[in-house]
């Protein structure tokens, strides 16, 4: 999942050559967007939750774009160049609680209003810890899993990514957060320690997610094969590489057991 791509309508695509992901080994997945049914639209709709809870007297687009603004204004702050953020040196580490909470502070304050920050980042919190698996999920794990070693690789803070997995019955030998790992997707260090914990080269580790740039880009960048998840026919971004595989839920990975 990403929280600062447009969603632009497209063809649905699908690379048919399975060759490159011949020497795949190990697959780790990306969660939210991926694995789990909670994505942009998801977050709009908690926006106008908070809208109405703090009275903020706009709706709820208006909040998302102010709140995405300041996660870019942040992450500036912090070293990272939000139009390049797999690029330069390793920028300062904060957890989605400072962020996200700091993020409603900002837009809150922009707004004149004295809002509960917090409050806002709890909500957001809890629908993330108690969002369900889009429907094929766990059919497809069961099955790649009989010959593949499974793993989780996300950008998330442990006390909502954990028990999410936990509630939706999705076990895997090794799950690696952003918060465990102190740095964010699409950094190359990330996936490569991911792949070092399966016990495989990067290049025999396949990537799944639904984000063009911290997903595709990251894991391109990094080396891995990936599988982009296209659920609502977005079109990549110019700056990012192809993915090896782009299909349209995770059946489309199935292929990989005839390869």
């Amino acid at each position: 999942m990403t929280l600062s791509e447009p969603i632009v309508p497209a063809p649905r695509t699908a690379v048919a050559d399975l060759t490159p992901l011949a020497r795949v080994r190990a697959i780790a997945f990306d969660c939210y967007g991926t694995l789990i049914d909670f994505a942009e639209q998801h977050f709009i709709d908690l926006m106008g939750e908070v809208v109405l809870r703090e009275q903020l007297g706009i709706d709820a687009q208006t909040l998302w774009r102010r709140w995405l603004h300041h996660s870019q204004e942040l992450w500036r702050e912090r070293g990272r160049d939000p139009e390049r953020p797999h690029e330069g040196p390793e920028p300062e580490f904060a957890t989605y609680e400072e962020l996200w909470t700091a993020q409603f502070a900002r837009a809150f304050a922009e707004l004149g209003r004295d809002g509960d920050a917090r409050a806002a980042h709890d909500l957001l919190v809890e629908r993330a810890r108690t969002s369900p698996p889009y429907p094929e999920v766990r059919e497809v794990l069961a099955a790649l899993g009989q010959r593949y070693p499974l793993c989780v690789l996300s950008n998330a803070d442990d006390d909502w990514l954990l028990p999410c997995l936990e509630r939706a019955g999705l076990r895997f030998p090794l799950v690696i957060s952003s918060e465990a790992a102190r740095t964010y997707k699409p950094r190359a260090a990330i996936f490569h320690l991911t792949a070092e914990r399966m016990g495989v080269q990067p290049e025999e580790l396949l990537y799944v997610g639904d984000s063009p740039i911290a997903d595709v880009l990251g894991a391109r960048t990094a080396g891995l094969p990936v599988a982009w998840v296209n659920r609502f026919g977005a079109t990549l971004p110019e700056k990012v590489p192809a993915p090896d595989l782009e299909i349209v839920d995770l059946r489309g990975l199935l292929p990989l057991l005839e390869v």
